[in-house]
């Protein structure tokens, strides 16, 4: 997948990663940011303080490309819609999915079994990619987050997501 990275390192130790997924269709373009305060050493350059943010990146999440989000792949793995309750009522999703909020999400960690992918996804992939960091550094070891959202999944598999809703009626 191809997933640009911009980094900025201020003086003051401030740390911003902003995610942008080119070629995602219009509208679903997402960026995201994370920023952290690190307590860089004074000597510490900026790929050292670049190499030291990206060994904290918990082990286990990785962005999943919508292409490969399949009808198979999603009935042998734990879906978790996070979109909106607005954006679920205006464009039902996965049948199987949990529709679960961003906020509060820690609340449903011991519901999420460890023996199954685990596949996050909001609108655009942002408030997903947020809660999938969350979920990974609770130590999940396998967290998906589809780059570019419902929105991107939908445009790429809108028979599939006919097939789906069908089956589930």
């Amino acid at each position: 997948m191809n997933v640009r990275t911009h980094v900025h390192i201020s003086k003051s130790g401030a740390f911003n990663r902003k995610f942008h997924t080119p070629g995602a269709p219009a509208g679903v373009r997402a960026t995201y940011s994370i920023a952290m305060h690190l307590n860089l050493e004074p000597r510490m350059d900026e790929k050292q303080a670049i190499d030291r943010l990206l060994a904290l990146d918990p082990e286990g999440l990785a962005w999943l490309a919508p292409e490969h989000l399949t009808q198979e792949r999603i009935r042998s793995s734990f879906i978790i819609d996070l979109r909106m309750k607005y954006e679920r009522a205006m464009s039902p999703g996965i049948p199987a999915a949990k529709l679960w909020s961003n906020i509060g999400f820690e609340k449903h960690f011991k519901e999420i079994p460890h023996d199954k992918e685990v596949i996050l996804m909001c609108s655009t992939g942002i408030f997903s990619f947020e809660a999938g960091y969350r979920l990974a550094m609770a130590g999940h070891p396998k967290v998906r987050v589809v780059s570019g959202g419902y929105e991107a999944w939908k445009a790429l598999h809108p028979e599939l997501l006919n097939c789906l809703r069908s089956r589930k009626q």
